[in-house]
């Protein structure tokens, strides 16, 4: 079987503090689950998603709010949980995450903050 990339975006290798929120569709974001009491690091990111390392699993479909400082910015969005492995060398978990609501400013912004 030859393996297919799927993704349609660049990504761009950029270890950066991230932290997250667990949400609930339906409740209010000041009532989050759950919250890292560290930050984690990024792996990779595009313009669609991001690829983390967390001491945590999560299932698939699971909502986070991510917070990342770039530069003398931070930036706050909210992404669903697409892909979730245990990483051999780290035995973090490697949590891919989509963003079903990143509107192009944002995109433009991050994008700028990274270059």
């Amino acid at each position: 079987m030859v393996w297919q990339e799927r993704r349609s975006t660049v990504r761009h290798a950029i270890e950066l503090p991230v932290r997250y929120r667990v949400l609930t569709e339906g409740r209010p974001k000041d009532k989050a689950l759950s919250q890292s009491a560290q930050p984690h690091k990024t792996k990779n990111i595009s313009d669609t998603g991001l690829l983390f390392l967390s001491s945590e699993y999560f299932k698939l479909g699971t909502l986070l709010e991510l917070t990342l400082p770039v530069k003398d910015k931070v930036f706050t969005i909210e992404g669903r949980v697409v892909h979730a492995s245990r990483d051999s060398e780290s035995r973090l978990f490697r949590t891919g995450i989509y963003f079903p609501n990143a509107d192009s400013i944002f995109k433009i912004k991050m994008a700028e903050q990274l270059h």
